[in-house]
């Protein structure tokens, strides 16, 4: 919860006063600690062998990266004018492609397909795929705003945008004691809301404003992130079986 919060600030302070990379470099310290906590504390589970799908692995991690780089890059050479986009997006959906036949016809694919059968598991992630696109898109292009068409430096603007991590905080908390209290489908109901009250106020955003109205649209779209993804997470594991699908026999 105070990643949110503090990744704007820190990320902006790192890029003002050191280098942009640093902004990736500092979770390498805070990942190793993760995982000796992870190691420390973590319950012991009994252990079942499963298969790696290498090539299932591969052709997802190949049209992942295809499309970043297309999205990435595909303003800067004018799109479908540069083969190097052509290429990039031919290789992205080829390899997905490739990976939605290999998942339905492999024997051991990288996830298992029963999974996929579970209504809420499913709708809660088509919906939460929904709700990246629409709602991240945003968030990624604020602080391009901010810096560019306001004149904020990349430091303020990781303060102006710090907010919308308090709203989440305080959404969250209460999101997970409501949660099994109040119907889940009606806290999302709200937070959906809540978001649209938050773009319709960023529909407003002129050139001459002050401060004010950025980060009162930060705070109400922090409370509806909280009130979306808290209980959307709870509906789609809900239903689902603790263990899909059978181990390998052992040899």
């Amino acid at each position: 919860m105070i990643g949110p919060i503090l990744g704007p600030v820190l990320g902006g302070w790192l890029t003002d006063n050191y280098n942009w990379r640093w902004v990736f470099l500092v979770n390498l310290p805070v990942g190793v600690i993760c995982t000796f906590i992870m190691l420390r504390f973590m319950p012991k589970a009994e252990k079942h062998r499963r298969s790696f799908d290498i090539l299932g692995f591969a052709l997802l991690a190949i049209a992942l990266g295809a499309l970043q780089m297309f999205l990435d890059r595909g303003e800067q050479k004018d799109w479908f004018e540069s083969w190097e986009i052509i290429f990039e997006a031919g290789l992205a959906i080829g390899a997905a492609w490739m990976f939605v036949v290999h998942m339905i016809t492999a024997k051991n694919p990288l996830f298992d397909r029963s999974m996929f059968t579970d209504r809420n598991f499913s709708t809660g992630l088509i919906f939460m795929a929904v709700t990246g696109v629409l709602l991240l898109a945003g968030l990624a292009l604020l602080p391009p705003l901010l810096q560019n068409l306001y004149g904020y430096s990349v430091l303020q603007s990781g303060f102006l945008t710090a907010p919308r991590g308090v709203g989440t905080l305080i959404s969250m908390l209460l999101a997970g004691r409501l949660t099994g209290r109040i119907d889940a489908r009606l806290l999302v109901g709200i937070g959906v809301a809540l978001m649209g009250i938050s773009l319709w106020m960023m529909t407003g955003f002129a050139l001459d404003q002050p401060s004010q109205p950025v980060i009162m649209s930060g705070v109400v779209q922090g409370l509806g992130l909280g009130l979306i993804f808290v209980p959307l997470q709870s509906l789609a594991f809900e239903t689902l079986a603790p263990r899909c699908g059978r181990p390998l026999p052992r040899s």
